[in-house]
């Protein structure tokens, strides 16, 4: 979908206001701006270490991410990740309700991940799943990855997945940098970590090393630890 072409719902979702969109697509505009230049890419490039900068290794998210897999494949650890490529984030109008909005389905709430003054959140859910007549959760092949300002009442998409790769799960460091938890990606196989930097407009991508291939049905059991059950 072109940037600023209209913007359509997800399954029948219906159409956000011109006012709702005028917000989306300034604020996404100026990031744009400010950050998606090539010295920005370079500078982030030199000042950073190969491995993950967590300033805390025990988020509840990424402990309870990393432990599934360990189940899998005890070898795994977070020391395992290594840089694997660096590029701007791409900002776009977003195709979810917000929680601010009538249309928002409250089935989501509980998987909205907030920053700390619960001001922005991430949505990694509303655009990849729906809760059918039968009370399931039905997928869609695609996944968008939505930031949130619920102040300004503006959705911007900061990521989006096809079939191949699945973010799993989401957590804030502190109030600018988003850590993004999956499985696979269009050209490379494995686990990985993104680290999306908001102010810079700059995302770190780390892979674990091997590549190791393992199916995941991580989404499913999150899901159905809050209620939902998967068809």
């Amino acid at each position: 979908m072109d940037f600023f072409g209209s913007i359509n719902m997800h399954r029948g979702r219906g159409k956000y206001g011109s006012a709702l969109i005028t917000i989306s697509v300034l604020f996404a505009s100026g990031c744009a701006n400010n950050v998606n230049t090539p010295s920005v890419v370079a500078d982030e490039k030199n000042s950073f270490s190969t491995t993950i900068p967590f300033e805390s290794n025990f988020h509840p998210n990424l402990k309870n991410w990393l432990d599934y897999y360990q189940v899998k494949d005890s070898t795994l650890s977070l020391d395992g990740f290594r840089l694997y490529v660096i590029d701007t984030i791409k900002f776009r109008a977003g195709n979810v309700f917000g929680s601010f909005h009538p249309e928002f389905d409250n089935v989501y709430l509980d998987f909205l991940s907030y920053n700390e003054d619960r001001t922005k959140y991430i949505d990694i859910d509303s655009y990849s799943w729906f809760v059918t007549t039968d009370s399931k959760a039905e997928f869609s092949p695609d996944q968008e990855i939505n930031l949130l300002d619920v102040t300004e009442k503006s959705v911007l998409r900061i990521g989006f997945y096809g079939p191949s790769a699945k973010v799993e799960e989401a957590f804030w460091e502190g109030d600018s940098v988003v850590a993004l938890l999956g499985n696979g990606e269009p050209d490379v196989s494995g686990i990985f970590i993104a680290r999306l930097n908001l102010s810079t407009g700059v995302q770190r991508i780390y892979h674990h090393k091997g590549f190791p291939e393992i199916e995941s049905d991580y989404t499913r059991k999150r899901l159905g630890e809050k209620g939902i059950k998967v068809n």
